[in-house]
């Protein structure tokens, strides 16, 4: 079942201003808030008939933990020249020249660019969306090809609340930023996705068919996303 959104919010917090997202969830049961780093803003789940200024007051009584997330989870970090990037198990040091090629390259633990030093971001955003998409397409097909299964497209994107999704059409879509993870968070995730083309649900069937597909890296990979996947997310592409 799919959260429903409601009225968002703004609180003080010393001299700034955070934006609360407030979503109205039909399983919810108490407030749970969150501190989304990345964004630098928070999100509240709320049951279907809290009200929003009781759940308003809640929030702003939570200073002292929004302080200490705040405290262990800085602000999206601006990618740009010495970034150390999570790469596929390893990480890759962004390193910056004038003389070297626009396009990304990979030479050992490094990735080397050059161009204007104010769009590196930006630069590597359209290089591992376009290495995502590549990889995800291939992948998916192969393992659709395997398992017997018509698959109608595959897309990127960057959404917030989702590594992967898989339509009743058979177009599946991924998170470009999956494309740092290791491999065997990568191979779950199309498999995740490519058994949703058999199954709309998660029975026991279609967690037959996740682990026909990839074995136990669907178990590992939700361990592995749990303690790193906010790491994937908290980068900004967007320039300094």
């Amino acid at each position: 079942m799919v959260a429903s959104s409601t009225s968002d919010f703004f609180i003080t917090f010393g001299e700034e201003r955070l934006l609360v997202r407030v979503r109205r969830h039909p399983r919810a049961r108490r407030l749970r808030l969150r501190y989304d780093a990345a964004l630098g803003e928070l999100k509240l789940v709320i049951p279907p008939r809290a009200g929003l200024g009781d759940a308003r007051r809640w929030v702003e009584g939570q200073s002292a933990w929004i302080e200490r997330q705040r405290a262990i989870r800085p602000q999206g970090e601006p990618v740009q020249q010495g970034s150390v990037l999570p790469w596929r198990g390893g990480t890759l040091t962004v390193c910056w020249s004038a003389q070297s090629p626009r396009t990304p390259r990979i030479d050992g633990d490094r990735l080397c660019l050059g161009g204007p030093q104010s769009a590196i971001g930006r630069r590597i955003r359209r290089w591992m969306e376009q290495e995502a998409r590549q990889e995800f397409a291939a992948a998916s097909q192969a393992m659709a090809d395997r398992a017997g299964l018509k698959l109608s497209a595959v897309s990127v994107g960057d959404p917030r609340s989702r590594w992967g999704s898989c339509t009743s059409t058979g177009r599946i879509r991924y998170n470009w930023r999956l494309v740092m993870a290791p491999d065997h968070v990568r191979l779950a995730i199309v498999a995740h996705e490519v058994a949703h083309l058999a199954h709309l649900n998660h029975g026991p069937a279609f967690y037959d068919l996740v682990h026909s597909l990839c074995g136990d890296a669907h178990d590992r990979s939700r361990e592995w996303l749990r303690h790193h996947g906010s790491d994937l997310h908290r980068w900004r592409f967007d320039g300094v």
